[in-house]
């Protein structure tokens, strides 16, 4: 599930910074994974990565991503529904920004990323689970405001680094819109 702001055709083979991890095949500091707090237990999936990286970032440590190490992962399918993507990925994109990104950021891509859901939603069929996602969400924004931490400007600058190297919206479209038929 590549999330990194770089096309995966041309750097999935590369070592470079990023400001997101992937969660299923990470390897920590274990002193930087405890000093930031670790995975916040509320995202329980989706989005826990993202949030971990832009606080590791704003300690001053640097997220790379580095396909020559290999890491074992055994999924558990059992316990994946197909709607969670939906739900999740909608819910949790509110929660990381209002815990991480500044208000400008944040609001161009919660704007993004749930129109992009709510596509994907619309097209695979799982608007009820897009629509519960955005309710929960903003239901649990309070909550994730109190875990508030917008790195300093030093650290945003390298996240706005990292982020110049992602794709335009006509690569996006491409690659993940026209993938199935639209289903409502």
């Amino acid at each position: 599930n590549w999330c990194h702001p770089y096309p995966v055709e041309t750097h999935g083979s590369k070592s470079f910074k990023t400001h997101e991890i992937s969660e299923g095949a990470v390897a920590f500091r274990v002193d930087a994974f405890r000093a930031v707090g670790g995975y916040p237990d509320s995202f329980f999936i989706s989005h826990e990565g993202a949030d971990l990286a832009w606080r590791l970032i704003g300690a001053g440590h640097e997220v790379w991503y580095r396909p020559e190490i290999a890491l074992r992962h055994a999924e558990a399918t059992a316990g994946r529904p197909s709607w969670r993507r939906y739900y999740y990925d909608t819910r949790n994109v509110l929660w990381l920004a209002v815990r991480n990104f500044p208000r400008g950021y944040g609001l161009r891509r919660v704007a993004r990323q749930t129109s992009a859901m709510l596509i994907y939603a619309a097209r695979d069929g799982y608007l009820r689970h897009w629509f519960r996602g955005c309710w929960d969400g903003l239901k649990g924004l309070r909550a994730e405001l109190a875990n508030r931490r917008v790195p300093e400007q030093a650290a945003l600058r390298e996240i706005r680094a990292i982020e110049s190297n992602r794709p335009s919206f006509v690569y996006y479209a491409r690659r993940r819109l026209f993938r199935r038929k639209v289903r409502i």
